[in-house]
């Protein structure tokens, strides 16, 4: 049941209208029955709160207070909060910080340096798209092929079909994307991502650990001021962000519970 638990959890956190006891009890495959007796302990420790008017069932600020207190409690907050504000007032852009986590890279962390104008201001907490993002594409950079497969098919090919995997694990143009990625240390996305968005990104390393990436950290902000050459001005800076991130991180120990590529 508490798989089940966890799975209702995470169903519920991208519908903040709820979902009905139908649905949940669909999704996971459980009688209806089971699925009410379910909701009804995650609403009784706090997690979860039935809508009077729609009678959907949704997430409380508990679930993500429990999140953001974790990030405190580990010093993430601390950790990243100058640095990143440092840069995005350096760039004019937005800077944000992705941890790993197991087999896949979350935002954790921005700052907006763009004050006026178009800005890019995504939401935190959520996956990092690791095909077609400048952060996805440097953390991938470090596995080899077989790696790269094994995550991806965790996080963003679940429902493609057997012929679309063999097809992906031919894609030969991108992994020599990856590759490149990997020899000039850095991810760049323009356009692919979201149209009308570019980013660049690099790795944060683990400070006594070699080869092991902990996080990333990016710039990005609209295409339209940010062409190749802009975003490429802005290694230097980004490569010292991370260095001061990976010498300023707290309480390693905790981060060996951090999933990584192997040495």
């Amino acid at each position: 049941m508490m798989t089940r638990c966890l799975d209702a959890l995470e169903m519920m956190s991208t519908e903040p209208q709820g979902l009905s006891l139908t649905v949940i009890s669909n999704k996971l495959n459980l009688l209806k029955s089971a699925a009410h007796r379910l909701v009804k302990e995650l609403e009784h420790e706090g997690f979860v709160v039935q809508a009077q008017d729609s009678q959907h069932y949704k997430l409380t600020t508990r679930f993500a207070t429990l999140g953001f207190e974790h990030l405190a409690a580990i010093g993430v907050g601390d950790a990243s909060k100058q640095s990143l504000m440092q840069l995005a007032s350096k760039t004019g852009e937005l800077v944000r910080m992705a941890l790993v986590d197991e087999d896949r890279l979350t935002w954790v962390s921005k700052a907006q340096g763009a004050s006026s104008g178009l800005r890019f201001d995504p939401e935190m907490g959520v996956d990092v798209r690791l095909k077609t993002t400048a952060s996805g594409r440097i953390w991938l950079s470090t596995f080899g092929a077989d790696g790269v497969y094994s995550i991806l098919s965790k996080n963003e090919m679940n429902s493609i079909t057997v012929n679309k995997i063999e097809t992906f694990k031919k894609n030969k143009k991108f992994f020599l994307e990856l590759d490149r990625t990997k020899a000039r240390g850095y991810g760049i996305s323009i356009d692919e991502d979201e149209l009308g968005m570019s980013a660049i990104a690099v790795n944060i390393f683990h400070p006594t650990k070699m080869n092991w990436v902990i996080g990333t950290v990016s710039v990005a902000g609209p295409t339209a001021r940010l062409q190749l050459k802009h975003l490429e001005a802005y290694i230097n800076p980004l490569q010292k962000t991370a260095s001061i991130l990976s010498s300023a991180w707290p309480n390693l120990g905790q981060m060996d519970s951090f999933k990584t590529q192997k040495e």
